[in-house]
């Protein structure tokens, strides 16, 4: 049954694969409930073969496709104003009812753009504040550091309503002056986790060779070196347990690590990257992820939350969410191996643990992070109406 109000919805991304993989359910939602969608997002940074699962993916949802170049990193002031520019032609040629841009620069330059139409009816999501507001990087990460709070506070000025993904980076937004008073705000869980797609697949038993997973774009900033050195410290101790890397090397990051310094951790297995991560959270004990990045909540924690698996993570915005101290995991210091390593030590010489915070996390994935609770949260900040029979249920 349509929805009682049809409306013109604008969806603009930072990346078309990413867009599939973490926003169709939203999008599926917003189809089934009788509003046009129309989704923008570059197409400039993937290869032919992914624009062309991009596209089908994107017909197969009944989704409009508008290509938009976007240079990702940095902040080059032409390309950034070609694409606030683009955005804006785009905007004033579909005239949509409610604009929804995720990502650092889409939330920025969609923001000035709607700003300078005067539309009233735009929500930035930042799923994370990312590298700028990362600890560390001297003058240059300050420099961007300022410049981009500066653009976040002058988009912010045509958002309804800003969202976010943890409360840490609320709180920070609003110390900072980057949200005033007058702009609403509000946190959701994450992006949610498809709970179909990542089924459960509880241990059954404790595991006499336990194995910790680690799942993230292989950055300093994700506590990859961190990682490395625990698992070297356990391993010397607890020779049986085994340390995995998954994910990819990524050469144009300030922050990347490259293969040749993984080469030299005997303790790491590194498994290259993957498209699909389910089997190797299945393969798995535990999960970690020791960032330093300000995360919004990481969907790699997500992902094991829904499979079922013990994690153990950084105290530290975003990554804290994820983890109810003790009981699905631990949560430790950034930056400290040693007590990384004391965690992983925990485990494997209680591992029945492995099994109980399993469950646990289970259990947080299905009352707090399941896409479809944290769907239901974003059409309501957003006023989206819902059909009759939605409504009701």
């Amino acid at each position: 049954m349509p929805a009682t109000e049809p409306l013109n919805f604008l969806i603009i991304g930072n990346n078309a694969l990413s867009l599939i993989n973490f926003r169709a359910p939203l999008m599926r939602q917003l189809v089934a409930d009788g509003h046009k969608v129309t989704a923008v997002v570059p197409l400039n940074d993937i290869d032919a073969r992914d624009v062309q699962k991009v596209r089908d993916a994107l017909i197969q949802l009944g989704i409009d496709l508008v290509p938009v170049e976007l240079a990702r990193t940095g902040l080059g002031p032409i390309a950034d104003m070609s694409y606030m520019l683009a955005l804006r032609r785009v905007i004033a040629r579909l005239r949509p009812d409610r604009i929804m841009a995720y990502a650092v620069k889409p939330a920025i330059y969609a923001g000035l753009a709607s700003r300078l139409l005067g539309h009233r009816h735009y929500y930035p999501m930042l799923s994370g504040l990312g590298y700028a507001f990362t600890e560390g990087g001297g003058i240059r990460k300050t420099a961007v550091r300022l410049t981009v709070s500066q653009l976040l506070k002058a988009s912010f000025g045509a958002a309804n309503t800003v969202i976010l993904q943890n409360p840490d980076d609320e709180k920070l937004m609003r110390s900072e002056g980057i949200l005033a008073p007058r702009t609403r705000s509000a946190v959701v869980s994450g992006s949610g986790i498809d709970r179909t797609h990542f089924a459960p697949a509880p241990l059954k038993e404790a595991p006499h060779d336990p194995a910790f997973l680690m799942v993230c774009r292989v950055m300093i900033d994700k506590g990859v070196r961190v990682f490395a050195e625990a698992a070297a410290m356990v391993k010397e101790r607890h020779p049986n347990a085994r340390f995995r890397l998954l994910g990819a090397l990524d050469a144009a990051n300030p922050a990347a690590i490259d293969a040749g310094e993984i080469k030299t951790w005997t303790a790491v297995d590194y498994l290259g990257s993957t498209d699909d991560v389910r089997p190797y959270l299945r393969d798995c004990d535990a999960f970690v992820l020791p960032s330093f990045y300000r995360e919004g909540i990481p969907r790699s924690a997500l992902e094991a939350l829904s499979v079922g698996r013990a994690i153990v993570t950084t105290d530290h915005p975003g990554c804290r969410e994820t983890v109810v101290e003790g009981e699905n995991g631990f949560l430790v210091p950034i930056r400290d191996a040693a007590a990384l390593a004391s965690a992983f030590e925990r485990l494997i010489t209680a591992p029945h643990l492995f099994v109980t915070m399993g469950e646990k996390s289970l259990e947080l994935a299905r009352t707090r992070f399941d896409v479809n609770i944290v769907n239901r949260d974003m059409l309501a900040i957003m006023n989206m109406p819902r059909p009759r029979e939605t409504v009701r249920a």
